[in-house]
Parts: C-alpha cells; sequence; structure tokens
C-alpha cells in the first residue's frame, strides 16, 4: 500500500466525526478514484478496525469505507456507475462483508449507507437481495433506530422494491411483514414519506391479504395528517406532501375499506379536520367501490347530512357535496340501482321534509345536497329529479309570497343546474321528462310583477334549451319570443339586460331566422324618433352576432342600415365638431343618432371578435371576411355633402375615430395566412384613398376636415397591417412622406395634425435605413430642429407662428418615439434634445419668450414614446421595435433629468419633474429599483409643486413604486406621510385628493410595519378632516384609509 493511501486513511481515522470526517472521506474517495484497485488495499487496510472488539473501533471503520463508497461514486472522473467501476468480486465481498454487519447493531447505520449506495450504484443478485431483506427484517429492529439510521433502512428498502422488484418479490408476503414491522410508529415526517410510498408499493406488488388489517392499522394512526412544518424548515416537507402521500395508502386496495372507512368517519364526527376526512372519503370512493362502501353507506349518509346542515364553513360545504357526488358516481353505476336508492332514500325523506318547511331555513343545504347527487350520472340524476321537481313544482305553483316563490325557483334553478352538467349520449336526458313541467313555471315566472323573479325565469328557460334534447321545438319557438319580448318592452333594464344575454346564449343557425325576422320587422315598424327602442334592438343584434354563421346574418344588416342612413336627407344643421357635450347630443337630429348606435354596435363586435378569447366564438377572420372591406369603403365614401347625414358625420371626430378603431382592431388581429385577401384588398384600399389626386386627404392643406381625417381611417390600415403586406410599398409611402408632414404642421384641424404625427412616426418606423437618412434624418429634422429651437430662443410672433412650433414638437416627439423604439441612433439625439433645449425653453427665452406650455409639452414627451398607443408605434399594431427600448430611455437619460433639473431655476423644475414622474410610471421594476434611490429626492419634491397634474401624476408614481419597491420607500415613510397628508386635504383638486388618500391606503399595508407603526396615531387623527370632506367620493376613501391603519394598530397591539 502507497505511503499516500496509509496517510489518507489515519488522517480520516483521526478525523473528529461531522464535517472534518466527511471531508477527510471525500479527500480517500478522490484518490481511489483514480485506481480504484485501490480500493482493495484501504479493506485490507482497515481490517484492525472492522474487525475490532471495541464497538467505538468498528464503527470508524464502517463509516469510513461506507462514505468512502458514496464518495467513490460522486468523485470518478469518468462518471462511470459503480457496477462498471469495481469488479464483481469486489462488489460481492463488499454486500456479504456489510450483510454480515447488519448484525452488528452500533455500525447499522453506516452499514445501511453502504448497502444503499451498493444497491443504487451496482447490480446485485438475487440471493444478495434476499439475503439483505432477510438479514435486515430479522435482525434490525428499525423504530428503535435514530432517525438518520431509519431514513437509510426505509431508503434502502424503497431502492430494492424501485430496482430489484422481480427478486425482492420472491419474498413474498415476508416482505410484507417485515415491512409492517419497519415503519410501525414511525413519526418523522422525512420518513413517513419513504413509509407511505413502500406501503404503497408493497400492496401493489406483494401478497398481502393475510396482513390486510395490520397494512391498514399501521398508516391510520397518522390520519388525520396535523404536521405543521418548523419555520425555515430546511428539508421542505409540506404538510400537503404527507395528506396526499398518506391518502394514497388509503385508496391503494379496497380490500382496506372495511378498516379505514371506519377511522374516516369517527374522525369525521369527533375532529376539526373536516376537510381533510371529507376529502380522503371522496378518494376511497372510487377506490373501494360499491363492495366495500356497501356496510358503511347508511352511517356515511348520516354524517354527510349531519354535517350538511350544522356546518358553517364554506370549505366544508364545498368538500361534503364533492363526497356526495363521488360516492353516487360509485353506488349508481351499472344495471342494479338498489344501492343508491338505500343510500339515497333516508336523504330524500329528510331533505324532502326540509324543503316544505314554510321557513325554509335548510332548504338551500338539502337541495345541495340532492344536486350533488344528480350530477354524479344519469340514473342519479333521474331518481333525485323525480323525487324534487314534482314537490318543488307544486309549492312554486301553491305560493303566493313573492320571497317564497323567488325561493321555491332558486330551488329548481339549482337542479336545473345540476342536470344540464350531465354528458348524456344515447339515451334520453333525465331532464326531458320535466321539460313541460319546468317550461310551464318559468314562462309563468317571466310574467312575474317582480323583476328578480322574471329574471329567474329566463335563467330557467335559458337553462332548458341550451340542454341538447330537452325542450321541444315549440318550447324553444316560445322561449325565444319571450325573450325578444323582454329584451324589448320590459320597463326594467336588469330584465332587458338579462333577456339579451338570453338571446345570445341560446341564438344559434338553426333558429336564428325566428329571432331575425322578428328584429327585422321590429326595425321597420318602429321609427327613428323611437330612439331607445331602436338602440335596443341594434344591442341584441350585437349581442347575437357571437358566431361566424350569425354574424354573416348580422352584418348586412347593420353595413346596410349605415350606408342607407349616410344618403339620408336630414332637417336641421348641427354643429358637429363634437358629439361629446350634452348640447351636441340634444341637437343630433334621429338619423345622427342612429347611425352613432349601430357604428358603436359593429364596433363592438369587432372588439369582442378581435381579442381571440378562448371563449368567443368569432375570429378575426370573420370579421374580415364580414366587416373590413366594407367598413373601410364606407369611411372613404365619407363626403361633406350638405343636406345629407354623410355630410355631417363626416366631420365628427367620433366617427372617423370609431370607424379607425374597427379597422384597426381587425387588421391588427387578422393573420395573412387566414386572411391574405381582405388585407390585400384592405392595403390596397388604403393607398388608394391617399394616393387619389382628387380626393387625397393629403394633396394639400387646404382640404376641409371631412376629408383630411380619413388619414386616420388610411393609417389603420397602412401603419397596422402585416408587414409583408406593406413592405412593397415602402418607397411609395417615403414618398408621400413630405405631404404628411406638411400637413401635420400646417393643417388649420387639429386632430388631423395629430393624426398626421402618428402616421409619420408610423411610416419613419418602417423605412429602411437609406430612405430614413434621405427623407427624414438629411430634409425632414433640420426643418423641424430649426422650429424648435427658434421656439426656445424667442417668442411666437403670431399665433399661427406659435400653432405651428407646436405643431413641429408634436411631430418630432412622434418621429422620436419612432426611431427610439426601434433601435436607431437619430432617437437618442431627439430625446436628449427634447429633455435639455425644449423642456429648459423658458428658461432660455430670458423672459417669457417661450411660453410655459411649450416645456411642459416637451415635459409630457416621455409619456408618448413610454406608453404602448392603441393607434400606433406598439407591438399590437406590428411596429419595428426592439425590446427593452423603456429600459435603455431610462437608464440613458435620466441623468439628463437630474443634470437639467439641478441647473434650473425653481419656477422651471416641474417640467423636469414631470418627464420624470411619465418615466418612472413607464418603466419596469427591474430597471426602476437601480436607478431609484438618486430619484427619489426629485419625486418628493413633485409632492410639493403647485402644478396640480404633476402632483396628481407624482402621487400615481408613487402608488405604484408601494407595489414595486416597498423597501426603498419604507426609509422615507415619514416624508411620504406627511406629503400625502397634506394632498389629502388639498382645496385644489378633489382627484388631487382621493388619489393621496389611496395611496395612504396602501401604505399601511404594503410598507412595513416597524417603518409605520410610529406614525399610526397621526394618521388616523389627521384623516378626520378628509372624512368629513364635503365630497362623497373622498369621504369614501378616506374611511378606507383610516380603517387600514386602524387595523395596523390593532394587529400590532395584538
Amino acid at each position: 500500500m502507497s505511503a499516500a493511501l496509509s496517510e489518507l486513511v489515519a488522517k480520516a481515522l483521526s478525523a473528529a466525526p461531522g464535517l472534518d470526517g466527511r471531508d477527510a472521506a471525500l479527500r480517500l474517495a478522490q484518490f481511489i478514484a483514480e485506481d480504484t484497485s485501490r480500493l482493495t488495499t484501504l479493506v485490507e487496510h482497515l481490517a484492525p478496525q472492522l474487525t475490532a472488539s471495541a464497538g467505538d473501533l468498528r464503527i470508524r471503520g464502517t463509516q469510513l469505507l461506507a462514505n468512502v463508497l458514496k464518495a467513490v461514486d460522486r468523485e470518478n472522473p469518468s462518471s462511470v456507475p459503480l457496477a462498471r467501476v469495481l469488479p464483481i468480486v469486489q462488489i460481492e465481498l463488499l454486500v456479504a462483508f456489510f450483510i454480515d454487519r447488519l448484525r452488528d447493531l452500533p455500525c447499522v447505520p453506516h452499514v445501511l449507507d453502504a448497502l444503499t449506495t451498493l444497491a443504487s450504484e451496482t447490480n446485485l443478485s438475487k440471493e444478495h437481495i434476499l439475503s439483505i431483506l432477510r438479514t435486515m427484517f430479522a435482525e434490525v429492529h428499525v423504530p428503535t433506530l435514530p432517525f438518520g439510521a431509519r431514513y437509510a433502512a426505509l431508503n434502502l428498502l424503497l431502492v430494492i422494491v424501485q430496482r430489484y422488484l422481480g427478486f425482492a418479490q420472491t419474498a413474498g408476503a415476508d416482505f410484507v411483514y417485515g415491512l409492517v414491522q419497519a415503519i410501525d410508529g414511525e413519526k418523522d415526517p422525512r420518513n413517513l414519506l419513504l413509509a407511505f410510498k413502500l406501503h404503497v408499493l408493497a400492496i401493489r406488488h406483494f401478497p398481502f391479504n393475510m396482513f390486510v388489517e395490520d397494512l391498514a392499522e399501521v398508516v391510520s394512526v397518522y390520519f388525520p395528517i396535523t404536521f405543521s412544518p418548523p419555520p425555515n424548515d430546511p428539508y421542505g416537507i409540506t404538510r400537503e406532501e404527507l395528506v396526499l402521500a398518506l391518502r394514497d395508502c388509503f385508496v391503494v386496495s379496497p380490500l382496506l375499506a372495511p378498516f379505514l372507512l371506519p377511522t374516516i368517519l369517527e374522525k369525521l364526527a369527533s375532529t376539526s379536520a373536516k376537510v381533510q376526512s371529507l376529502q380522503t372519503l371522496t378518494a376511497c370512493a372510487s377506490a373501494f367501490g360499491k363492495v366495500g362502501l356497501a356496510p358503511f353507506l347508511l352511517e356515511i349518509g348520516t354524517q354527510l347530512r349531519g354535517e350538511m346542515f350544522h356546518t358553517g364553513e364554506e370549505d366544508v360545504e364545498k368538500a361534503i357535496l364533492e363526497t356526495m357526488t363521488a360516492i353516487s358516481r360509485v353506488i349508481s353505476s351499472g344495471q342494479d340501482q338498489s344501492l343508491f336508492v338505500t343510500f339515497m332514500q333516508p336523504m330524500i325523506v329528510e331533505c324532502a321534509r326540509h324543503l316544505k318547511e314554510p321557513e325554509l331555513k335548510l332548504a338551500h343545504p338539502s337541495a345541495s345536497l340532492l344536486q350533488a347527487a344528480a350530477v354524479a350520472s344519469s340514473s342519479a340524476c333521474e331518481f333525485v329529479l323525480l323525487n324534487s321537481i314534482p314537490m318543488l313544482s307544486e309549492q312554486y305553483n301553491a305560493a303566493t309570497d313573492v320571497t317564497v316563490k323567488r325561493a321555491n325557483l332558486d330551488l329548481l334553478l339549482g337542479f336545473l343546474k345540476a342536470s344540464k352538467s350531465l354528458q348524456v349520449t344515447n339515451e334520453q336526458h333525465p331532464l326531458a321528462t320535466y321539460s313541460s313541467v319546468l317550461a310551464s313555471i318559468f314562462q309563468s315566472a317571466v310574467s312575474h310583477e317582480h323583476p328578480n323573479v322574471r329574471c329567474a325565469g329566463i335563467t330557467g328557460l335559458v337553462g332548458l334549451l341550451i340542454v341538447q334534447g330537452v325542450a321541444t321545438a315549440e318550447q324553444i319557438s316560445s322561449s325565444l319570443s319571450t325573450f325578444l319580448r323582454l329584451a324589448t318592452l320590459d320597463l326594467e333594464q336588469i330584465v332587458r339586460t338579462q333577456a339579451t344575454a338570453a338571446l345570445a346564449v341560446t341564438v344559434n343557425a338553426e333558429v336564428a331566422d325566428l329571432v331575425l325576422t322578428s328584429l327585422s320587422e321590429s326595425l321597420t315598424t318602429v321609427t327613428l324618433e323611437q330612439a331607445a327602442a331602436r338602440k335596443q334592438l341594434w344591442v341584441i343584434l350585437t349581442e347575437i352576432s357571437n358566431t361566424p354563421p350569425l354574424l354573416r346574418r348580422t352584418a348586412p344588416l347593420f353595413l346596410n342600415q349605415l350606408q342607407t342612413l349616410l344618403a339620408s336627407a336630414v332637417a336641421m344643421p348641427m354643429d358637429t365638431s363634437t358629439t361629446s357635450s350634452p348640447s351636441a347630443a340634444a341637437s343630433s337630429s334621429p338619423e345622427q343618432v342612429e347611425f352613432e348606435v349601430v357604428l358603436e354596435s359593429v364596433a363592438n363586435i369587432v372588439a369582442k371578435g378581435a381579442s381571440q378569447q378562448q371563449e368567443v366564438a368569432l375570429r378575426p377572420s370573420t370579421l374580415a371576411e364580414t366587416i373590413l372591406l366594407p367598413v373601410l369603403s364606407l369611411a372613404f365614401s365619407l363626403s361633406a355633402e350638405p343636406g345629407t347625414l354623410g355630410g355631417v358625420v363626416s366631420t365628427n371626430q367620433s366617427v372617423v375615430e370609431t370607424l379607425a378603431r374597427i379597422v384597426r382592431n381587425i387588421v391588427c388581429a387578422a393573420s395573412v395566412q387566414d386572411c391574405s385577401s381582405q388585407l390585400s384588398t384592405a392595403v390596397q384600399t388604403a393607398f388608394a384613398a391617399l394616393t387619389d389626386p382628387t380626393t387625397s386627404p393629403i394633396r394639400s392643406v387646404d382640404v376641409n376636415a371631412a376629408t383630411s381625417r380619413k388619414i386616420l381611417v388610411a393609417s389603420a390600415v397602412l401603419c397596422c397591417g402585416p408587414r409583408e403586406l406593406v413592405l412593397s410599398l415602402q418607397s411609395d409611402f417615403a414618398a408621400m412622406l413630405p405631404k404628411i408632414t406638411l400637413l401635420a404642421l400646417h393643417s388649420p384641424d387639429a386632430d388631423t395634425r395629430r393624426y398626421c404625427c402618428m402616421m409619420a412616426g408610423a411610416i419613419i418606423n418602417h423605412l429602411e435605413d437609406q430612405d430614413l437618412s434621405k427623407h427624414v434624418e438629411t430634409a425632414l429634422l433640420p426643418q423641424l430642429e430649426q422650429l424648435l429651437r427658434a421656439a426656445c430662443t424667442a417668442a411666437p410672433a403670431t399665433a399661427a407662428q406659435d400653432q405651428q412650433q407646436r405643431a413641429a414638437l408634436a411631430l418630432w416627439i412622434w418621429i422620436t418615439k419612432a426611431l427610439f423604439i426601434r433601435g436607431h441612433a437619430l432617437g437618442d439625439r431627439m430625446v436628449s434634445l427634447l429633455l435639455t433645449d425644449c423642456v429648459r425653453a423658458p428658461l432660455l427665452a430670458d423672459v417669457a419668450a417661450a411660453p410655459s406650455s411649450f416645456a411642459q409639452q416637451a415635459a409630457e414627451s416621455m409619456h408618448t414614446i413610454l406608453t404602448d398607443s392603441e393607434e400606433v408605434l406598439s407591438k399590437r399594431t406590428r411596429a419595428n421595435f426592439r425590446i427593452m427600448y423603456k429600459q435603455r430611455l431610462f437608464t440613458s437619460k435620466s441623468a439628463l433629468i437630474v443634470q437639467g433639473y439641478a441647473a434650473t431655476d425653481d419656477e422651471h423644475k416641474q417640467f423636469y419633474l414631470t418627464a420624470l414622474s411619465h418615466m418612472l410610471q413607464n418603466v419596469p421594476k427591474q430597471v426602476l429599483l437601480t436607478e431609484l434611490p438618486s430619484l427619489l429626492p426629485l419625486l418628493f419634491q413633485s409632492l410639493s409643486h403647485a402644478n396640480v397634474g404633476l402632483r396628481l401624476s407624482t402621487i400615481n408614481s408613487v402608488y405604484l413604486l408601494l407595489f414595486d419597491a416597498p423597501a426603498l420607500l419604507a426609509s422615507h415613510t415619514p416624508t411620504l406621510i406627511k406629503h400625502m397628508m397634506a394632498l389629502s386635504t388639498s382645496p385644489d383638486s378633489m382627484k388631487l385628493r382621493i388619489a393621496a388618500l389611496q395611496c395612504l391606503g396602501l401604505m399601511a399595508t404594503a410598507l412595513p410595519a416597524q417603518a409605520t407603526f410610529p406614525s399610526r396615531n397621526v394618521v388616523v387623527s389627521g384623516l378626520a378632516k378628509a372624512v368629513d370632506d364635503p365630497k362623497r367620493l373622498v369621504r369614501v376613501e378616506a374611511v378606507k384609509a383610516r380603517n387600514e391603519w386602524y387595523l395596523l394598530v390593532k394587529s400590532t397591539k395584538g
């Protein structure tokens, strides 16, 4: 033996137990892993220790050998398993040695570790496996071993069963008996997880019939699991893990039922672990089957009823109903229903008694139990309905009090809901037998004078109609007619809304003719002057247009009506610059009101279909097929022809934006794969509208607003369409860019200027670098920069010049966004100009050469650049952008804000604070946390500034930071409280007071208690003034905030 090995062995034997011993063993293992033949030498060298009469010496030698084996396996440089590293002869000798040492009690823990390593990493023979099991079960009394040794013993058994099942099975029932003895009385949760796994494997793979009672008893003592892991538990074992592992032991065989069900029922009746008992019973139901459950059914039923009628806990009630369903499903399966009837009969009798009581105190839990049984199977449902529906129908018809009537109606609805969840294939649905009775009751209910009863009746009719094969054709027709009548004529809004929703759910392609014919006739007979009635008809049409077949039927109704209205003559001239003011709305003609209602209905249909939510049947392809091109054609055909509605709505901003929104939603949601034809035609139509020499909205700055505002509709296609479709038009876009920017700067219409700025930004965002250099960097930007620098150094001479400078700034902002989000270097320079020269305009202008509003507009640019727009330059609108552009802007430009803030006077600091506030609200949390400490002083300065908008924006930023960075704000708690308390009573703005109070309320829960607790009394008493605020909304928020702080006081004291 080499001197090096001798030295390592000596150090390992002399090392202190614990970490030093493991390190020594590891170094020895590394040495042996280089040449495994040294292992034989090691064993020979350890012979004095392994055979010593002194127990401590044998322990040290055995432990070292076991640790070296384990470490050799880990440290072997070639990562070859021990089975290929050690010769078979060595493995056999080692196994035989360690089996023999199982009789040496002091060495057993280390012997078990060694055997586990050998069993895991080598291929032991059948004789070795059986020898290990025989010796272990005969010589080792596992329950008396310390924790680590018990874990090693159970782990060794688990390895043997998992790797050598065939060998282990030859041990037969002896293995089961030995396992029961090994796991009996185990208490450590780490060992219990192993014990429960072994319990399941033993029952699945070994003959256990003669030990059924022992196997049940050895695990039933742990039920219910009450283990709660200690704080900072390094092992991570949870109560839920143990509960599920034990449940696996319970459900592994139906033979365990006679021994485990009494335990479960006993714990259900006498412990607080009712939910765990019920969930276990639910799991056992299918595992034990009819035979296992039969002797205990009456007791189970009695306990379930007792718990249901007396529990006040929602989770217990939910578990009871799940158990009821599970048991009913098992015992109602097959042809023989006698067991189910026996189980249900006492329950039917008792529940029926409660359902008939005038007070109906236990009616709900009684009905819930029966409904839980009904959902189990078709036969169970049939039995329950037979004993419930006739009784409840009779009670409903006999009742005169509206409360009793509604209560019985709700009970019927509960049974209806339970029944319709059944999946019935080749047989008649159990509900079909009672469809006539139920339809009669629900039809009676929808005619009741009380609106809540009518709503319940609608719900019942819907339930009958949506279950396949239950309602007859006559019942369907009658119900749909009832829904239409209520949706259009009922005086209560809640009833009309529910009836409309009922039509949306029940109308399909098969019954569409009936409903659409009725609605079309109503639209013909109801005059335009009856605006409310017509609006309701269009709402109904909107709601039922929720599937492709139906939308193909209804879309022409909407679109034809819009086209017809545009050509209609209007009786009076109107100021249509806006439709948002009450005066404008009051002056609108019936035709205009109708047009806006229909257009908004189309927009709602499109918004729902474009959302692509899973529960929505409409898809963008259907919208593109039915709506896109007609709406696009309608938008571009609008003209300011005097005396027609088209002339009125063509200059209406709301109408134009709604048309653009419809087009944009479809284009953004549609894909080239599904809608290639429609999208291609839409792109060509929009491009033709912009380039037509006679009607183009960009042909001149003098075009009227009715024409110029069509730019927004065109941009909805050209700036949001799939890149592959608009790529071929890049050179044309570059050519039309000067016209668009000319309109953005000089159009007399403010909306047109805004639309052109957005469209110019979207075009520039997609331009190739060569076109960008030619048309933007060389031609456009120098012109804009000249206008901006003039605005920063001299006052505008005229109102027109002021408008042009502010328009130039708006265009600069949108171009900046377009370039920065795509990562172009120009964008970075343009942002810098905004945050330096433009924001400092009032300071550079000496006196008041540049109005403060110009600098404010520049500061607000951070909102435009960082916020995702619904219209252009966002991921949704298929913009060309690089990820993390918000992070890049914040990290590269926040220093400019700090420098500018420090360099300017107090009067003009607000603009830097405004820019900072918008940055903070739009930057991801990860970036914000690194830069925030240096920016917080500026943020707090904003809270005391005179500008209301700045203070409100800053409060919103603080509110978000309370979620994202509470630890950073905690050290500034007194300052924040002082500012928010002052703002909560500010006379400047109600919105300001509400925002401050919301922030105060959040501080109580978001910040650590040690930061907020010292200020509790100040806040609680200081909010008294806000609680007496003259505005109700302020008082509501004040009460909420004070409650949060009051609860903080209570919880801290407790």
